[in-house]
Order: structure tokens, then sequence, then C-alpha cells
């Protein structure tokens, strides 16, 4: 019965995979069926963001309902406000990078 499982989840998997149009460039971002490209320094940026939040260390508790908290809405908050403002530029400045019209959020282009 488990191998049977294991052999559902990835036929599953492979058929996720091959609905998937990959396309990479050489500065290393991934384009996933129209989705925003995004920098390695973008991705990283809002990874920063979200751990500066603490929305890292909710996520890593077993509590399902921790979402309904008043602590994470706030937390939340915190991290849209800093993502799409000021800080998610600067954020991805000091990494190296630029951020690109998709990942601004703002239909703007900004460049260091």
């Amino acid at each position: 019965m488990q191998v049977t499982r294991f052999l559902g989840a990835a036929a599953l998997g492979l058929a996720a995979l091959t609905g998937v149009a990959r396309a990479e460039d050489n500065t290393g971002t991934v384009n996933f069926d129209n989705q925003p490209t995004l920098s390695r320094a973008e991705v990283q940026a809002d990874l920063v963001l979200w751990r500066r939040a603490g929305l890292d260390m909710l996520a890593a508790q077993e509590d399902s309902y921790v979402v309904f908290s008043a602590d994470y809405k706030r937390r939340m908050a915190n991290y849209q406000q800093w993502r799409h403002g000021p800080e998610y530029l600067a954020e991805v400045q000091r990494l190296g990078g630029h951020v690109t019209t998709a990942a601004s959020g703002q239909g703007q282009s900004s460049q260091n």
C-alpha cells in the first residue's frame, strides 16, 4: 500500500511538472508559466523581510490556527508594508540587485 501511494504521488508530481514551461536565462532567473520573473536578489530580499516580520517563526509553529491571531495579522501587515515599500528596494540593492517591474508591484522599474 505504501508503494502504491508513493507511485501515485510521484505520478501526480510528474504530471504537474510536464505542464510547467521552464525558461532560464544566463542571469539565473526562472519563469514558470507567465509568472513574474524575479532575480535572486529579489527573492532573497523578500525572504529577509518575511523573517524580519517574524513570519518564519509563526510558520514553524504546529498550531494551524496561528493565522487567526492578532500577532500574525500584525506581522503580516508589517511584511506587506515593507514588501511594497522602500524597504524592499533598499534590501534588494543591499543584496546587489535591482527591482524589476514585476517584483516592485508598483508598475515601475528601479535600478541601482
